[in-house]
């Protein structure tokens, strides 16, 4: 009589989990994001700016209109200004000291939107 209740109990918790599995599986995944379509979408991936002051900003009107370097997406200052070209790789050899003056401004991206 155990052995049958024991059999019947693993039997119904395997159904169980089964059919959990199942409706598991047509719901959507939770993280999805769904592409924002027509005026729900903003284009991040191009034209963007980066400019550096020598103190921190308290009203963004007073940011400069003449950036130093135009990326296509906000990266690290260093890696910035090596892909535009401004300064050698700064992990190669001993280029990081001619990025010891990044380290004492304040960098600021920025991006205009229609």
């Amino acid at each position: 009589m155990k052995r049958i209740i024991i059999l019947s109990i693993i039997g119904v918790i395997n159904s169980l989990y089964i059919a959990a599995q199942n409706l598991e599986s047509r719901h959507e995944n939770p993280f999805y994001i769904f592409p924002r379509t027509d005026n729900q979408h903003i284009d991040l991936s191009s034209d963007w700016q980066l400019s550096c002051t020598d103190s921190v900003l308290t009203n963004i009107d007073k940011l400069p209109g003449n950036s130093l370097v135009a990326v296509k997406f906000p990266t690290s200052v260093q890696m910035a200004l090596y892909h535009a070209g401004k300064l050698p790789h700064p992990y190669s050899n001993k280029n990081s000291i001619q990025y010891r003056w990044v380290e004492e401004k304040v960098w600021y991206y920025q991006k205009s939107f229609d």
